[in-house]
């Protein structure tokens, strides 16, 4: 019996581990930011009563969910663009455009990571509590922690990774 060649076209499009782990957290937080939205809103109508903290982590963990998704989408190379030249995938030129959009990419992720960070310590001065006994700037972490892997995600591909995609 001969095995047959791998098809690398499959190999392709086959996500790596890390993007099937991100894939997974991604899918259980929203599995259960749903259940939570869903239990408070049984517990209002059903027993007129609420946990009171439930609706500052759901809006916590909309935040959470939108810079993972974004983290994400940007190692799969599916983040949101403005393309200005749509023909432009198809000149000579094209890897070097992809290239330096990445880098400015890179440059404004970089730009928002510090700003973040600089939220996260304001918010660290103010002394707010998400949870009792869990202060309001640990839920605030991802902004410069997703923000500053999602700089060093555009700066890899626009060093190493960055090609031409054609339509």
């Amino acid at each position: 019996m001969s095995e047959q060649p791998a098809d690398p076209q499959q190999e392709k499009d086959s996500p790596s581990l890390l993007h099937r782990v991100e894939s997974h957290i991604l899918g259980a937080a929203i599995v259960a930011l749903v259940l939570l939205a869903a239990w408070q809103i049984i517990r209002r109508a059903l027993f007129n009563e609420a946990w009171i903290h439930a609706d500052g982590l759901i809006r916590q963990s909309v935040l959470w969910l939108a810079v993972l998704g974004a983290l994400a989408a940007t190692g799969r190379r599916k983040h949101i663009a403005i393309e200005l030249d749509p023909k432009a995938d198809q000149r000579p030129w094209a890897a070097w455009k992809s290239r330096l959009v990445s880098l400015i990419s890179a440059a404004f992720c970089a730009t928002l990571a510090w700003y973040g960070w600089r939220l996260v310590e304001l918010e660290r001065d103010g002394g707010m509590e998400l949870l009792p006994g869990l202060p309001m700037w640990c839920s605030l972490l991802i902004l410069p922690i997703g923000f500053g892997l999602m700089a060093l995600r555009f700066g890899w591909q626009s060093i190493v990774a960055a090609k031409a995609e054609t339509p």
